[in-house]
């Protein structure tokens, strides 16, 4: 059989549509983190908090909290498919916050689960949100 007849050509055709996160390089820099004599990614810290900090942060957090966060970035149906562990999904969280072209939207969160966390301390409020 011959295969030197056959080509083929792939286009993207969202190419407008680009809200979705690439899950792909955030697993590459996992992987690079794991290995160490692979290069290092180059990750901008937050200035306001480092590694260690979010990471706490994020173990604080159960599953199904973690799985609210990650869905509120986007990324719930590459976390879901793959069917990630809890530590792995707080690495990708931890990195998808380090990265500063999400810095707005990281922020954003982090507010509205302020105020979502003061309105469940209310005893009369909290009866009004299912969360």
């Amino acid at each position: 059989m011959n295969l030197e007849n056959i080509s083929f050509f792939l286009e993207d055709k969202n190419k407008e549509e680009e809200s979705e996160i690439d899950l792909s390089q955030l697993i590459n820099e996992f992987n690079l983190l794991k290995n160490p004599n692979l290069k290092k990614p180059n990750i901008e810290i937050n200035k306001d908090k480092n590694i260690q900090e979010i990471e706490t942060d994020l173990k604080s957090y159960n599953l199904n909290e973690l799985y609210k966060i990650v869905e509120y970035y986007g990324l719930l149906k590459n976390i879901k498919i793959a069917k990630y562990k809890k530590t792995e999904i707080v690495f990708i969280i931890k990195m998808f916050e380090l990265n500063e072209e999400n810095k707005l939207i990281v922020e954003k969160r982090k507010k509205l689960w302020f105020y979502l966390n003061e309105i469940m301390k209310d005893k009369i409020m909290k009866k009004y949100v299912i969360w």
